[in-house]
């Protein structure tokens, strides 16, 4: 059966049309073929004189033409070597009874045949001694019927030729249309940003050829990505060794100050910790994008439960203990454990409220709300800044996007926050989004499924 199949879509698109039409014709023959064996297993094949003269017997002939007495020898004539023992009836167009035979027609079949529908009648030629032409309305009530059934069969032919085109054009839709839907959904998914998802179509005709170009596409691309991560990361492991040369260098100098030295070089060492918060930050993006790119989650996060409130109060003291002339207002609604990378959920929250910090004044409170119902953690974080433009909504969180303005910000970042929330986000099978406040100023929303983080720990 596979391998007949396979044969079929070996032959093309193209091909499957033709081959289908061949179908639908043969089907159609074969229909006709089998109403014309009925109709032969209804009528002897050796039909003798004795049948002949019995069915002529049975037969009244009814003919209608004008009245000119030249015709009517003619037509008898015709009558006596055509149907010698049928009974007959000539009329005129007024239907007059001009001659009839001997004995005459039946008296019940003359009252159903009187008056016959002329219309369904056979019009036949013939000569006269002039050579003209005239021409005469022949019905007739040959007594044999045929079955109900084979009328039924008959009456149905043109829609047993509609119904195999249907069928026809439905398998036909059904071959093209299935893989091209795998196809869009592979696109999707990739658009999505499932990297790894492939088609799976295996034709070997048109449609497979495309399905495997795009594969062999998906797959480059993937690879190329995945290069430029790895690139990204080996770059940043780099980094980190002469930061920390710097770093030891610096603490050396500093038990040679002075005071004032020491102080003028803490400027330095502040620059030291930025950049070593920067290569951190790019390792983390880097690492997850390439887990998220292959599918491979589950090995990188460190799954772990935690009371949400404690988590979050936790991040919310160290914030106000670097900032502390920030006001950071908290509400929580019905936490309760979670499972999840309590170290990167704590990113996620700490660079939410640090990108609300940068961007509002100090006069301004920076509210933050938790909740948990219906199975999902939400975690939301309202400042009450300038927003952001709608057109760059789409892309803060691509990797130093820079979506409002320094130029109003008493601090500078690298354009790395967001985009590591969104990777940790998705990371736990979650949503993050930006909307600007109808007021003033941003809201960060931040969804995690509960049951999700407990599939992945499973």
């Amino acid at each position: 059966m596979e391998s007949s199949r396979a044969r079929i879509i070996s032959l093309g698109i193209a091909g499957q049309i033709r081959l289908l039409s061949i179908l639908a014709l043969l089907i159609y023959l074969g229909i006709l073929f089998f109403y014309e064996a009925l109709i032969e297993l209804q009528i002897p094949k050796d039909i003798t004189n004795e049948v002949l003269q019995e069915l002529e017997e049975e037969t009244t002939i009814i003919i209608a033409l004008q009245n000119e007495p030249s015709h009517i020898p003619i037509v008898l004539s015709w009558l006596q070597t055509t149907y010698p023992y049928s009974s007959y009836l000539i009329l005129d167009f007024d239907s007059n009874i001009i001659v009839q035979s001997q004995p005459p027609p039946s008296i019940d079949v003359l009252e159903e045949m009187w008056y016959p529908d002329w219309e369904s009648s056979i019009v036949l030629p013939f000569t006269d001694e002039n050579g003209k032409r005239f021409y005469t309305m022949i019905v007739h009530d040959f007594p044999y019927e045929s079955p109900t059934y084979l009328d039924i069969i008959e009456s149905t032919i043109p829609f047993s030729v509609i119904l195999i085109f249907l069928l026809s054009t439905m398998i036909l839709a059904r071959i093209i249309v299935k893989p091209i839907q795998q196809v869009a959904h592979t696109v999707n998914q990739i658009a999505a940003g499932n990297l790894h998802q492939r088609t799976g179509v295996s034709r070997q005709d048109e449609i497979g050829d495309l399905a495997r170009a795009f594969d062999v596409m998906a797959e480059n691309n993937q690879q190329l990505l995945l290069a430029q991560k790895h690139l990204i990361a080996q770059v940043g492991h780099e980094l980190r060794t002469p930061l920390a040369r710097v770093q030891v260098a610096i603490d050396i100098l500093e038990e040679q100050m002075s005071l004032n030295e020491q102080t003028q070089m803490m400027d330095v060492r502040n620059d030291i910790k930025e950049m070593s918060r920067l290569i951190s930050d790019i390792l983390v993006v880097s690492r997850l994008e390439t887990v998220n790119f292959a599918g491979m989650v589950a090995q990188t996060l460190r799954l772990e439960e935690f009371d949400t409130e404690v988590w979050a109060l936790d991040v919310v003291q160290r914030f106000t203990m670097i900032f502390p002339e920030r006001t950071v207002t908290t509400c929580f609604v019905d936490l309760d454990i979670f499972v999840g990378d309590r170290m990167l959920l704590g990113r996620v929250l700490w660079n939410l409220l640090e990108n609300a910090h940068k961007y509002s004044s100090i006069q301004q409170a920076v509210s933050l709300q938790i909740s948990m119902h219906n199975d999902q953690l939400m975690l939301e974080v309202k400042d009450e800044g300038e927003g952001i433009p709608q057109e760059c909504l789409d892309g803060v969180f691509e990797p130093f996007f820079q979506g409002r303005s320094f130029e109003t910000s008493t601090m500078k970042g690298f354009g790395l926050g967001l985009s590591l929330c969104k990777q940790v986000v998705l990371a736990h099978c979650g949503s993050i989004e930006l909307k600007n406040r109808v007021v003033k100023g941003l809201i960060a929303q931040v969804t995690l499924p509960i049951h999700s983080t407990n599939a992945v720990k499973e």
